[in-house]
């Protein structure tokens, strides 16, 4: 490129900056503030505070500050918009949106607001004028709200409306045929299984044998003694079923609701059926040791174990209630006739 053509271009530039140098306004910047859509309103209406600045290219300003701390207590800041610019002649016009509104009638003074600005080093303030703003009630006259009931509105009764009703009356129709279906065939399967219930229970009922609590007992303990229940279960496990069949022996052979009671209740309630010394001795100290294993985590030797076991089977061979001499024939010869076999 040549000199002369460097030269030309560097004319252009110089003549750019300076049109553009002419077409900026530095004039001082100005804020302005209006209420819209005007200065007054109703009770509780929202109005448009809007803030304007204008200002040359290169300034730089702050936002005044508009809440709660600034505004008279009788107007309420209800919402704040974002700034919004545009360049126009030579100049940045800066516009915000408050939303306000009061719920006091009166007169209230909007106050004025000031920005802080700098250009070229230089800090400067410009502010706003104070405004007026005029909260009234809405013009009430009674006679003119109240209005005559207006009559009911008549509604065309066309072909859509049959259709709907014939769709309706159908699906109800369904559903009631659909519904006796299911409470027929419920109460016909109900009836046919009870008679069937009837039936098997005629033919398999028997009469049911209870044993007398002194053979349940030691029935149970038997089988606790044929399955080693002292080696073969945990000690919470075995002085669980042990202290069961004491409890039951004792609901059932004399009426002691111990299915309930605590150890101690146990242990008192045998002063009312008269057991010896020694038998109530060896049920407390079967009954201190299972709390101490349930409650205290208590690890008892196997042979401790076996003892309580042969402890509680005393208990109930000691206290079995005596057999009439009928009953002791009755029960001799049920032995012969087993040997017999």
């Amino acid at each position: 490129m040549s000199v002369l053509s460097i030269n030309f271009l560097s004319l252009l530039l110089g003549i750019f900056v300076f049109q553009l140098s002419l077409s900026a306004d530095n004039s001082p910047p100005e804020a302005t503030a209006i209420l819209q859509p005007a200065d007054y309103a109703l009770i509780g209406e929202t109005i448009d505070l809007i803030l304007t600045f204008e200002h040359a290219p290169d300034l730089e300003f702050d936002w005044p500050k508009v809440d709660t701390t600034v505004l008279p207590k009788a107007i309420e800041l209800r919402e704040l918009a974002k700034p919004d610019s545009i360049f126009q002649d030579g100049r940045v016009k800066w516009s915000r949106k408050y939303q306000i509104s009061s719920f006091e009638v009166g007169k209230h003074q909007v106050p004025a607001f000031r920005f802080t600005y700098s250009s070229n080093g230089k800090q400067g303030q410009v502010g706003t004028k104070a405004l007026g703003l005029s909260i009234s009630l809405p013009d009430l006259n009674p006679e003119e709200d109240i209005k005559p009931i207006k009559p009911p509105l008549e509604v065309p009764f066309g072909w859509q409306d049959v259709k709907d009703i014939l769709l309706s009356n159908i699906a109800l129709a369904i559903y009631g045929l659909l519904l006796m279906g299911f409470i027929y065939f419920r109460w016909f399967r109900k009836e046919s299984e009870t008679a069937e219930h009837v039936v098997v229970a005629e033919r398999s009922s028997s009469p049911e044998i209870v044993l007398p609590p002194y053979e349940m007992a030691m029935g149970q303990l038997s089988s606790m003694s044929l399955q080693k229940s002292w080696s073969n279960l945990s000690p919470k496990a075995y002085y669980t079923e042990l202290t069961d069949v004491l409890r039951h022996y004792l609901s059932a052979r004399f009426e002691i609701d111990a299915a309930e009671m605590t150890s101690s209740e146990i242990l008192k309630s045998l002063g009312s059926i008269a057991v010896s010394t020694d038998l109530e001795t060896d049920i407390r100290e079967v009954l201190q040791l299972s709390d101490l294993v349930k409650f205290a985590k208590t690890t008892p030797k196997e042979e401790r174990m076996r003892a309580d076991y042969d402890r509680m089977r005393n208990f109930v061979e000691q206290t079995k209630p005596e057999r009439s001499s009928e009953e002791e024939q009755a029960h001799d010869e049920g032995q012969d006739q087993n040997q017999n076999q």
